[in-house]
Parts: structure tokens; C-alpha cells; sequence
């Protein structure tokens, strides 16, 4: 799958609904295919609908090449999934001996010997070799970002970070400037076709801080928020200009809640999904710019989850 990026999910194997978000999230936006731990399953607390639900999508998701499971031959996982990829005993022997005998681990010998730093070492140990052996899986499944739980400690220095730019930590910070909730909505056919129009997403994300810095994970909170709310102004300014000339809307309410939200039924039915099919069919006709695709997106996106609240 060359020029593709494929995921490594490095979460636990036991998925909540917030995690299966997490997953799809990445799915439509910044990855082609993810991979998984073949012992991946569903938490029971979701509750059997969901549980059955999320199962169902999973390996139709599988059936589909957009998920893939691998396994380790020395553990082998229980359960009925077919693996994608074995990694052998041999090549777990060797990731293992070169986390044992990696130079960087003379740094942290460094630390001084009272009982405060022995337990600093200890944990920047655990930390080192926990984020190196998922740089190796991830190598080994032929992946190029990985998707995190949480962000790496930052121990292996600024070259291992750039394998989070998935965008995760923008993703969700986008979905939450736009109030997109809902994700874990969507069906497969949605991701289908929201994945088919990821571009116009990550051009316009990747535009708006390419001349940061080297990787996203790197940029602070704050940082990303400035960018993320002139990029909503931008946004609210384009759908409500659209909004008032084919609608007659006044002014003030914001675009996101004219021509987006009102799908939540803040207003009647039929005016929500009118307005809001007129900013996609007028979207769609348009040769659009890279902002106006980024509209469109987010646009599909909202309407794709709305319909099914």
C-alpha cells in the first residue's frame, strides 16, 4: 500500500466507546488502514446492542482491508480472529534483545544512586523501552503512524514523534471546536465515505501548521487552540454568508448553529436538513478552493452523525 498510512493502535485491547471513537476518528481523517491487536474486543459494560454493534462493524471493517490484526507466536491470542500478521518468535527475540542492548540506556544509568533517582531511572526505563517496543510492532506491521492511548513521554527525543502525526491531539480538538460528537454513530458505509473525502480535511489541517513545528505533538494546547478558533471564525463567517443568501437567516446566530446544529432539531426538521443540503449541494457544484473543501468535510461529517442522534 504505498504512499498509504497505515495505523498502528497502540491502546489497550480492550475498547470502550470513547477508544472505538478514537479509531474511526483516525480512520476518516488521516488513516487508509489500522492495525490491531488480534485480542481486541469490546467491553461488555457498553451494553449488549452496542457491544454487538461495534463487533459487527469491526469485522466488516476487516473484511473491508481497513482494519488488520496481528499477533505474537511466542503469546498467541484466544478467540476466532484471523491474523493478518505473525510475528515470529525469531523477530520477537530480536526486537527484545535490541530494547535489552540499546545504547540510550547508558543515559539513564546517568541518574545519580539515591533512592529518589532510582525510582526516576526505573520509571524512565519502564517509559524507554514501553515506546520503543511499539516503535519495533509498529515497524514490524509495516506501519508509519501510530495511533496512542496517550502521548509518549518524550524520553526517545523529537525523531520517535514523528511517528504521531496522525493528528490525533488536532482531530479531536477539531471535533470539539465544531461540537461534532457522536463519532461512534457513524455506520461503515459513513466511514466509507468520509474516508474517500479525508483530503480535503487533512490539506487544510496540514496548511494551518506546516510552518510549526516538526511534529503536532509537539505544538501546545494553547498554540493549537488560537489556530483552531480563527479556522471556526472562518468557517462560521463562509456557512453564514451561505446560510443568509439562500435561507434569508439573520445575521445573528452563527453559521455552525444555522446551517450544522440545527440538525439537532433547534429548529423544525424540514428547515435543518434543507439548509443544510443546500450548503452541501451548493458546496458539491462549486470548484472549491481548499477552504471550501475543508466546509464541505466538516459539513458531510455533521450531517452524516446528526441524522442519527
Amino acid at each position: 500500500m504505498k504512499g498509504n498510512r497505515i495505523l498502528f493502535y497502540a491502546g489497550p485491547s480492550e475498547l470502550s466507546t470513547d477508544q472505538w471513537v478514537v479509531i474511526i476518528s483516525n480512520l476518516i481523517t488521516y488513516g487508509d488502514q489500522v492495525w490491531l491487536r488480534a485480542d481486541t474486543h469490546f467491553t461488555k459494560s457498553l451494553g449488549s446492542y452496542p457491544f454487538e454493534r461495534f463487533n459487527n462493524m469491526l469485522r466488516e471493517l476487516a473484511t473491508l482491508g481497513m482494519v488488520k490484526f496481528w499477533d505474537l507466536e511466542a503469546f498467541p491470542s484466544d478467540g476466532d480472529i484471523i491474523q493478518d500478521r505473525i510475528i515470529s518468535k525469531e523477530e520477537h527475540l530480536e526486537l527484545y534483545e535490541a530494547l535489552k542492548y540499546d545504547a540510550r540506556l547508558n543515559d539513564l544509568q546517568e541518574i545519580g544512586n539515591n533512592r529518589g533517582a532510582e525510582v526516576e531511572r526505573t520509571s524512565k526505563l519502564i517509559d524507554y523501552r514501553q515506546e520503543l517496543w511499539t516503535l519495533g510492532l509498529c515497524s514490524l506491521c509495516n506501519s508509519n503512524q501510530i495511533i496512542y492511548q496517550k502521548s509518549p513521554s518524550g524520553i526517545l527525543g523529537t525523531e520517535f514523534y514523528k511517528f504521531e502525526k496522525i493528528n490525533e491531539k488536532i482531530t479531536q480538538r477539531v471535533y470539539s471546536k465544531f461540537h461534532i460528537a457522536g463519532i461512534e454513530t457513524l455506520e461503515v458505509s459513513d466511514i466509507i465515505e468520509m474516508k474517500k473525502l479525508s483530503a480535503k480535511y487533512q490539506n487544510k489541517i496540514d496548511t494551518l501548521f506546516e510552518t510549526d513545528a516538526l511534529s503536532f505533538s509537539l505544538l501546545s494546547s494553547s498554540h493549537i487552540d488560537r489556530k483552531l478558533e480563527d479556522l471556526k471564525f472562518e468557517f462560521d463567517t463562509y456557512l453564514n454568508d451561505l446560510a443568509i443568501k439562500s435561507k434569508g437567516l439573520p445575521i445573528g446566530r452563527s453559521a455552525w448553529d444555522t446551517a450544522v446544529n440545527i440538525l439537532s432539531f433547534s429548529f423544525a426538521p424540514a428547515t435543518a436538513l434543507s439548509i443544510a443540503q443546500t450548503a452541501l449541494d451548493l458546496l458539491r457544484k462549486a470548484k472549491k478552493s481548499q477552504d471550501e473543501n475543508f466546509i464541505f468535510y466538516m459539513t458531510e461529517l455533521s450531517n452524516r452523525v446528526h441524522r442519527k442522534r
